[in-house]
């Protein structure tokens, strides 16, 4: 009876062993949390199980190259490559995003600046906070956001240009290609453009 007791006890404690290492397993895909400082909670956390493998894999690759650094910016630019070269106009299926260090007066309408709306979106890659600015922050309130952005940002970090990259992301494919330069006419692009057919009326 004891021994039967105890093959049982045995097997429970296994059990829960085997469950504990599997929702380890699955957290590995989970969304990161930020630390309870600084506060974000204005912010919008986006979900990092949603994106692209490859996109995560290039952006950790680039911020390993500044430990110190604690927050990042990825835009989008509105632009993309058709035909080696580079347009904003219609979408030809992949966009063209600029991946830096986040860096003192980003979003205050300078002359280094990116614009004058802070973002409202983030993410947390490895760590480190990714904010991600959008059109949709020109109607979001100004003030507590750039207290959000401002706390992850040093006073001595400052726009570097070499410190940035400019990432081609393919549309309905896990295909991320860093730009070696954006007016590099000489890149092709990595998904053929959509030829349209001139409409003919039919002859009556």
């Amino acid at each position: 009876m004891e021994k039967s007791t105890g093959k049982c006890a045995l097997r429970m404690l296994l059990s829960l062993v085997l469950t504990a290492l599997l929702f380890t397993g699955c957290g590995s895909g989970r969304t990161e949390k930020p630390s309870a400082s600084p506060d974000l909670s204005p912010l919008t956390l986006m979900d990092t199980a949603q994106m692209r493998p490859s996109l995560l894999r290039t952006m950790r690759k680039f911020m390993a190259q500044f430990p110190v650094r604690k927050a990042f910016i990825l835009d989008c630019t509105y632009l993309y490559k058709y035909e080696g070269m580079l347009s904003n106009g219609v979408d030809i299926h992949n966009d063209i995003f600029r991946f830096q260090p986040a860096y003192q007066s980003a979003f205050d309408g300078g002359e280094w600046s990116m614009g004058d709306c802070y973002p409202s979106r983030y993410f947390v890659l490895d760590g480190k906070v990714v904010f991600v600015p959008s059109r949709s922050d020109g109607f979001m309130r100004q003030e507590v956001l750039k207290q959000a952005y401002e706390s992850m940002v040093g006073e001595d970090d400052s726009f570097s240009y070499p410190n940035m990259r400019y990432l081609l992301v393919v549309h309905g494919k896990d295909s991320v290609q860093v730009l070696p330069d954006l007016e590099d006419d000489a890149i092709e692009p990595i998904v053929a453009p959509v030829h349209r057919v001139k409409f003919e009326p039919p002859t009556p």
